[in-house]
């Protein structure tokens, strides 16, 4: 079990040698070829990895197996197959002592709804080590929280906040977020990235971050992993998701033209536009037809994303 020593009413919050030993691990998370199957609908077999540093990005939309997936990390579910592996050991539901290690922000947020936010707060300070009320009250004024505020009259967005600071106070070596930007104004959202670049700048601590706002994804996610129907269908660095595809403008007198690895083609007049896995292969092609070949740039990761999510070539 690992130790903590605790000071939540001091202005130092310091932990314990033991869990600076923890440092060195090559995975955080390992999943390997998880399943997990209810009426209707089946996750997997799901297998990444996340190191520490990172940032994962875990893309797709709503039920294809993100929430799930999240859970099973947790151990609020069990997998029906595969293992999960955290910090070199394996995911064990009966034991509780690697759970200090982890934080989940879930998508629906569960506190003492008579409480106020200092007493939530002080409430999971009994139980989690490492806990720091200083860092806590200050991330709170940084989010701009008022804690004196019941949980019952907060709304969408701070629940989030609450639950945000409730899960980086205590500094977890994996933070799990489920759509945790979801009904925040773009400051606070701009705000909690923020957050989220300055909790993995270490190097030792990692987010695995399940969101269907991708612009937030673009902007700090070092891997973006695309999920749809319970299956992993693509997984990279955002730089080589968009890379994959070209947009390519040009004119030509007919409607009906095929071109390789095309994933979008729309028409107005002789002006074409298409996307394309394929540019040079295209151009080539087009060239040859007698096309006049304009601009092509880099799409964006939120279009990769449709295309990906459509089953678009990879």
């Amino acid at each position: 079990m690992i130790a903590y020593t605790v000071y939540v009413d001091h202005e130092q919050c310091e932990q314990s040698t033991e869990r600076d030993s923890l440092r060195g691990v090559s995975l955080l998370l390992q999943i390997e070829a998880a399943t997990k199957s209810f009426p209707g609908f089946a996750l997997g077999p799901l297998s990444l990895e996340l190191e520490p540093g990172m940032v994962l990005g875990f893309a797709g939309p709503n039920g294809a197996g993100k929430t799930t997936t999240l859970k099973m990390i947790m151990g609020l579910l069990q997998p029906d197959s595969g293992e999960l592996h955290f910090l070199d050991s394996s995911i064990d539901r009966r034991l509780g002592a690697w759970k200090n290690e982890i934080g989940y922000v879930a998508e629906d947020q569960v506190f003492y709804e008579g409480w106020n936010g200092s007493q939530n707060l002080e409430f999971q300070a009994r139980l989690h080590g490492g806990w720091c009320m200083d860092r806590a009250e200050g991330l709170a004024k940084r989010l701009d929280l008022d804690l004196a505020k019941q949980a019952r009259n907060l709304s969408r967005g701070n629940r989030v906040k609450l639950a945000l600071v409730s899960a980086l106070s205590y500094q977890p070596r994996l933070l799990l977020l489920d759509e945790p930007t979801s009904g925040l104004d773009p400051i606070t959202r701009t705000e909690v990235l923020d957050l989220l670049l300055e909790y993995t700048s270490c190097g030792e601590r990692s987010v695995l971050f399940s969101t269907h706002i991708i612009p937030d994804l673009a902007r700090i996610a070092d891997i973006v992993t695309f999920i749809n129907d319970g299956l992993i269908i693509r997984s990279g660095a955002p730089a080589d998701i968009t890379e994959t595809w070209r947009k390519i403008r040009f004119r030509f007198p007919f409607k009906e033209i095929d071109l390789p690895g095309v994933v979008m083609h729309k028409v107005d007049g002789d002006v074409h536009l298409v996307v394309t896995s394929e540019l040079q292969e295209s151009k080539k092609k087009l060239e040859g037809l007698g096309a006049m070949i304009g601009d092509s740039h880099p799409i964006s990761l939120e279009e990769a994303a449709v295309y990906i999510l459509k089953g678009g070539t990879s």
